[in-house]
């Protein structure tokens, strides 16, 4: 897939992430671009663009996929601009009376996503990503790895219908323009276990760092938490007892989720806590 070059001149900076900068077209203010950083591999954008294509064909809430693009140094994508939006993070940061609402339409959304018929003609097994981050990876030592091995065979042999997962589902990407509400962010989008995407959501809630979570989502995190309780009393049929009782059910699948933090922005100091907090929690 070859990019389209722009001018980067021609578009204004609305926003930053971890992965990324948004902007706005500055000539219709109709087209949103995401525009990734430099250590961002070409071809997961190329791929993110594709994904977002068959996303869309398979009927789930997002945004009317767009093109890709590069300025000569980055690599993006172009998207229609849905007006007048927020995440669901930035709806709640400035209406925080909004939560009760805006955590119970997530839960919906999710739970209708998870219960979707899988296309896998168009999509590929969440796994896939995971093994090939841990076939590369250097920074683990040969036990975690070997444990991290373990947890990917099991996903790998699992016989249960699969289910379509986001893949980085929290509530910084779901967007609503007050009418209705978007998936976004589909570069990990794919099929398998639920629970990749259930604890996702339960540490971006429960387990962010106070800095962090206002950093990257603009809420606190007693906001986190309460989120993570009014999802949890509509998305779950049957809630576990605590907290304890969610940490052995979603401490492999966030150990692995530690491959693509890594991934993303290096095995920092807070990568390697969260590896020995999941490891302990393995172990036990």
């Amino acid at each position: 897939m070859e990019p389209t070059l722009i001018d980067i001149n021609d578009w204004k900076m609305t926003g930053g992430g971890a992965q990324g900068d948004s902007y706005i077209d500055k000539a219709t203010g109709n087209y949103l671009l995401k525009m990734f950083h430099a250590n961002q591999a070409r071809y997961s954008i190329e791929d993110e663009v594709t994904r977002s294509l068959n996303v869309y064909e398979a009927g789930i809430p997002s945004p009317e996929p767009g093109r890709f693009v590069t300025d000569g140094e980055h690599f993006g994508a172009i998207f229609k601009l849905i007006k007048n939006k927020n995440s669901f993070c930035t709806a709640i940061s400035k209406n925080p009376d909004c939560l009760e609402d805006i955590a119970t339409r997530f839960a919906k959304m999710t739970r209708d996503l998870h219960s979707a018929k899988v296309n896998r003609d168009k999509f590929e097994p969440a796994t896939v990503m995971y093994r090939n981050l841990l076939n590369s990876n250097t920074t683990m030592d040969a036990d975690m790895k070997a444990v991290c091995d373990r947890i990917l065979t099991g996903m790998e042999g699992s016989k249960a219908e699969p289910s379509y997962v986001h893949g980085d589902l929290h509530f910084g990407n779901v967007i609503t323009d007050g009418v209705k509400d978007y998936f976004i962010d589909l570069g990990q989008f794919s099929y398998g276990d639920p629970l990749i995407d259930d604890s996702m959501n339960y540490f971006t809630c429960k387990l962010t760092q106070e800095h962090m979570i206002q950093y990257l989502y603009h809420v606190d995190c007693a906001t986190g938490h309460k989120f993570w309780d009014v999802f949890e009393k509509s998305y779950f049929d049957k809630p576990l007892a605590n907290d304890d009782a969610y940490m052995d059910l979603y401490a492999p699948y966030l150990l692995l989720r530690t491959l693509f933090f890594e991934h993303v922005v290096g095995n920092d100091e807070y990568n390697k806590a969260y590896r020995k907090m999941f490891m302990d929690r393995i172990a036990k």
